[in-house]
């Protein structure tokens, strides 16, 4: 597939310290756009590429219909391209991207390889950023459900959610599993299995939700498995399901919380796992089924060390939420954004601003990295070092620069 070059120039601006942190913050903002979307980025672990989903006409022309498209900026050249180009009903989304920026796969129900996907099922794709090669990954039918992939450091594997027949196994629409795809062999191996959940019990017939993350070097999958309440069955126990897979040694292991923890709900976002999968972080709701959207719930922000399986609560926010926590590569930085307001720095007026927050795994100290009115800030994603953060956000961060409250992407450099 071509790509397109933008001609789009990057403004740098800064930011004065925090309050708890010596580190300095300078702002990019990438994208300068009206009237459309720009969000969903992944930055590369390297920290020089990211890529988004948009519905702009980013690169003049080639987006006319304002169909929402994945496109790839180049922090280096300041250039953007645009990897798909889809009209009417095929839809792009979910992109990430792997260490070095040379490959990013995303879901898509279009048909990007000519007869590969007519009946615009959705697929996972891969993309080769050096070739502009574009493979679809799987082939399914109908109402098949394939999404949420990740890319190793070295585009080895792909690992992503299906509920189609990749491995032989039962099609069931409302109950994805998880599933690892090997470049190089094209094979397709099952990591859960609908049937069987040794870790529960007389809950293995109750429909589970799977969530996955895979470490940076691609070597380690971690899958946290939730189930869900019941009216006639109260649980009086753990409902999550920590398991490691070893892709190197073909081995798994239960990282399961200790008692004394309580029991936990379900977990809401992606586990996020640091470069060689040794520690991981995840966010699970404690207590109410279901998270009060306006209030957050009881939610609890936990760091795990794979090796000990130690356990380690980092955020325990009140009437208030977190979404998207992400860990950088070093295991040094978690980036996520939330309306709490945990320094005296989110009081806007009424109901708090989200922003975009850094927890410090080593000083265990937070960092309210925007400081914004009304609307909001949203999905960090965090490079290996630390030093980058990609995110996405409608404000007028600089002022000046974005008046009309467009969704951007910023990239946030933390200078020591």
């Amino acid at each position: 597939m071509k790509w397109f070059i933008g001609v789009f120039s990057l403004i740098v601006f800064f930011l004065p310290t925090s309050k708890v942190c010596s580190e300095v913050v300078q702002f990019q903002q990438i994208s300068f756009t009206t009237l459309c979307e720009n969000f969903q980025p992944s930055i590369s672990g390297n920290g020089k590429k990211v890529v988004f989903l948009s519905d702009c006409d980013i690169v003049l022309g080639s987006n006319i219909d304002q169909n929402y498209e994945v496109f790839l900026y180049d922090l280096d050249k300041k250039t953007f391209y645009q990897i798909t180009k889809t009209e009417g009903q095929g839809k792009n989304n979910q992109p990430s991207i792997n260490y070095d920026g040379n490959y990013v796969t995303f879901r898509s129900s279009a048909d990007l390889v000519p007869e590969k996907n007519a009946d615009g099922n959705s697929e996972i794709f891969l993309y080769h950023t050096n070739t502009h090669h574009l493979d679809q990954i799987t082939h399914s039918i109908s109402p098949s459900i394939n999404s949420h992939p990740i890319i190793s450091k070295n585009a080895r594997f792909l690992v992503f959610l299906s509920s189609s027949k990749l491995g032989g196994e039962e099609e069931d629409p409302e109950s994805p599993q998880v599933f690892i795809y090997e470049r190089e062999r094209k094979s397709f191996s099952p990591l859960t299995n609908p049937v069987l959940s040794p870790s529960f019990g007389s809950l293995k017939n109750h429909r589970e939700t799977h969530r996955v993350g895979l470490s940076k070097d691609g070597t380690k999958v971690l899958i946290a498995t939730s189930f869900p309440h019941t009216q006639d069955e109260p649980l009086k126990r753990s409902r999550l399901s920590l398991t490691l897979y070893d892709l190197n040694t073909k081995e798994a292991f239960s990282i399961n919380p200790p008692e004394n923890l309580g029991n936990f709900g379900h977990i809401h976002f992606p586990p996020s796992l640091n470069g060689d999968g040794s520690r991981g972080v995840f966010l699970v709701n404690q207590g109410q089924p279901v998270l009060d959207e306006k209030k957050g719930g009881d939610q609890k922000l936990f760091l795990v060390e794979i090796g000990s399986s130690k356990w380690a609560s980092l955020i325990e926010p009140k009437n208030c939420r977190i979404h998207n926590p992400n860990l950088s590569g070093d295991g040094s930085k978690v980036g996520f954004s939330s309306d709490c307001d945990f320094l005296g720095e989110n009081e806007d007026s009424g109901h708090p601003n989200m922003e975009i927050f850094t927890f410090n795994t080593r000083t265990k100290k937070i960092r309210q990295v925007t400081h914004t009115i009304r609307d909001f800030n949203h999905t960090p994603s965090m490079d290996d070092s630390g030093s980058r953060m990609a995110f996405g956000s409608d404000r007028d961060i600089h002022e000046g620069s974005n008046l009309d409250e467009n969704s951007e992407i910023f990239i946030a450099v933390f200078n020591p």
